[in-house]
């Protein structure tokens, strides 16, 4: 498996969004209706550079399933 960037969106603002897909890495945030505050998911959906936007209930295994997904190309 190669190696894929993880990381945090402190305020989902664009150079964050942007400097994770800069370095091939997959970008998830929060739905808006689960989110406390809905600010740090519009904006970084505002970007276009979101790759999937599920519940947070939902991120652990959105996570999983993308690890595999990577792991195990064509399958």
């Amino acid at each position: 498996m190669g190696h894929y960037p993880v990381g945090k969106l402190a305020d989902g603002s664009p150079p964050e969004p942007r400097q994770i897909k800069g370095e091939l890495g997959m970008v998830m945030v929060q739905d808006e209706d689960s989110a406390k505050y809905a600010g740090m998911p519009r904006s970084a959906a505002a970007t276009g550079l979101v790759d999937y936007v599920p519940p947070a209930d939902k991120m652990p295994k959105a996570i999983k399933y993308t690890r595999y997904a990577l792991s195990n190309p064509g399958t």
